[in-house]
């Protein structure tokens, strides 16, 4: 099968590294990257040493530098994006290919694997999470936590729960790369018990990440194979899991992908009205409209979030008592009035809110012939 995703809003899949202005320019509203081998490629071995000194200087500026060494950019760039943000200071990667942004069909697995989880478990999985609540060993307790999920994608009596899980049969492609990347910047909303909601800070300033990213409203599509056939069928039941085998029928991997984010979505909905965020309700009630059974809609990459990615919305509708349990065993700080309490949203130039980031709608149909 193939499978199209659609950003409606831009996605970041990141590598963890990230680069500072010493790495880039900006010209006009598009921002390039320098590749410092080209650029060293153009320098003799007395003008590599002195370039060398330049770096360490903390008032040096490549951009600067290049253009008083009459350098076009596009001779010695590594890529160029369009920059939707004022000047970043440290830019997160987005993960490429060949310089060119794609998402791992990991980031989309990961995605419906959650949502498959979310549809599978019940109030009976209450008093397990509960009693794994009570370790004090974080470490520990999340990895008891894993393994129980784990077990109900698998045959549970056997050691190596991975080879014997019924995701092994759900095989999805990384995406195909695309020409475009764009930057954002991404803040923190943040809520309060009593008054409107503001940006979070940290030491008086706003937190910001600026993020290359894959823009909205952008196609990018891949294949994925799975279903229930005759070799699927003799494989599960030999692996022990044929009771699990109609976890491969795409139309309920739709389902799956469709409820959880409903839920998802109406939660949020209910975030934004507890709190005025009209922007924000705005935002998701569009969502809601747009978000079917066969097309539906999934959080990936940055700011997915502690709902998107557990089992925490399910236990917060179904047993407040336990997810508050959930809450007091997170490290840090959390409030007892909204946990989670803030939203990473994408602003543009002047600062105001745009969206939250991450939403894509899923789609997946047979592969045409030829």
């Amino acid at each position: 099968m193939q499978y199209k995703i659609t950003t409606k809003t831009p996605v970041h899949i990141g590598t963890g590294n990230k680069y500072s202005k010493a790495e880039y320019i900006i010209i006009g509203d598009s921002l390039y990257r320098i590749s410092l081998n080209k650029l060293l490629a153009t320098k003799s071995n007395i003008e590599k040493k002195e370039f060398a000194e330049d770096l360490e200087n903390p008032n040096f500026r490549l951009s600067n530098y290049i253009k008083s060494k009459n350098i076009k950019p596009s001779k010695i760039k590594q890529y160029s994006a369009k920059l939707n943000s004022r000047t970043p200071r440290d830019l997160v990667e987005q993960i490429k290919v060949n310089d060119m942004p794609y998402i791992p069909g990991s980031s989309l697995k990961g995605a419906i694997r959650t949502a498959i989880l979310y549809d599978l478990f019940s109030v009976n999985d209450f008093a397990k999470v509960d009693k794994f609540l009570n370790n004090r060993n974080i470490r520990k307790r999340n990895k008891n936590l894993d393994l129980y999920f784990q077990k109900k994608l698998t045959n549970p009596n056997k050691r190596n729960l991975a080879n014997y899980s019924i995701m092994k049969f759900i095989q999805i492609s990384d995406t195909n790369p695309i020409n475009s990347m764009e930057i954002y910047c991404t803040k923190s909303l943040e809520v309060f018990d009593r008054g409107p909601w503001k940006w979070y800070k940290r030491r008086g300033r706003d937190i910001e990440v600026y993020l290359e990213s894959i823009p909205e409203n952008t196609t990018l599509n891949g294949t994925f194979n799975c279903g229930l056939n005759e070799i699927s069928s003799i494989a599960t039941t030999k692996l022990g899991i044929s009771d699990k085998k109609n976890i491969l029928d795409i139309e309920n991997i739709k389902e799956y992908c469709y409820q959880f984010s409903r839920d998802l979505i109406e939660h949020e909905i209910e975030f934004a009205i507890d709190y005025n965020i009209n922007f924000l309700e705005k935002f998701y009630n569009k969502l809601k409209r747009e978000n079917t059974v066969q097309n539906p809609y999934l959080k990936l990459g940055h700011g997915s979030g502690f709902l998107a990615m557990t089992m925490g919305l399910k236990i917060k509708k179904q047993n407040p008592k336990l997810y508050e349990k959930i809450r007091n065993s997170m490290r840090g700080r959390s409030s007892k009035f909204e946990f989670p309490k803030t939203r990473k949203i994408v602003v543009d130039k002047n600062n105001n809110p745009i969206s939250p980031i991450g939403w894509v709608k899923f789609d997946v149909k047979e592969k045409e012939e030829g």
